[in-house]
């Protein structure tokens, strides 16, 4: 099947690396002292696991290393599951992204540290000239018909997760700015992951579905 790029909404701020409850909750332990006490880091697994498990074993053996700290992992299925796990103090920091980070933040307490930069080059590497974004995509197959926003009325839609930054904010926010309830002008559905949600347009599950570019681009060279 050949998909076709509807269109490309806002730029969004790059994916929050870290967050620290500020009420100093995480993983207990029978040590008074805090310099020995451990970190749990939590990630949300994503599309590929074997290759965010790897990245992310290194960013804690990283992260360990740099603080003279023991940290433990943590993966969740979901960004919900890892901000479930933040607020009932199973792990002391985590990576989200943008919209995630704001229910994390009324949740659990949190609070962003640091952001991650992907300029999308193998290998990655630091540049400081680029801004902190990325983007948000709608896509559809070609001979669906849809030509337009408004040409999702009535018809299936996937977003990716909840509290998805490009897998559902900013697509709904096009909706509504397209005149389209997001809720109510489309048959929405979840996916859970980008992956997936590109992955129901391919095989013409639903209509149309929301994604991250990155991930569209890095499926569409595979």
């Amino acid at each position: 099947m050949t998909t076709r790029l509807l269109t490309t909404s806002f730029p969004a701020l790059w994916m929050l690396v870290a967050l620290l409850s500020g009420s100093g909750c995480g993983v207990q332990s029978d040590s008074n002292s805090e310099a020995d006490r451990g970190i749990g880091v939590g990630f949300f697994i994503g599309d590929d696991v074997i290759a965010s498990s790897q990245s992310n074993e290194i960013f804690t053996e990283y992260l360990a290393e740099r603080l003279g700290r023991d940290v433990t992992l943590f993966t969740g299925t979901s960004y919900t599951t890892v901000i479930e796990a933040m607020r009932a103090g199973r792990i002391d920091a985590m990576s989200v992204g943008p919209f995630a980070h704001c229910f994390a933040s009324r949740e659990a307490n949190a609070e962003a540290i640091a952001v991650i930069m992907n300029n999308e080059t193998t290998p990655v590497v630091f540049d400081a000239s680029k801004e902190p974004f990325y983007y948000s995509l709608i896509i559809t197959q070609k001979g669906s018909g849809i030509q337009t926003l408004d040409d999702l009325r009535g018809r299936s839609f996937s977003f990716v997760d909840h509290v998805s930054t490009s897998g559902r904010l900013f697509p709904s926010a096009l909706l509504i700015r397209a005149g389209l309830d997001p809720e109510d002008d489309i048959q929405p559905h979840f996916a859970g992951t980008h992956a997936a949600s590109i992955t129901t347009v391919f095989s013409g599950t639903v209509d149309a579905a929301a994604c991250a570019r990155s991930r569209f681009r890095s499926l569409r060279a595979a």
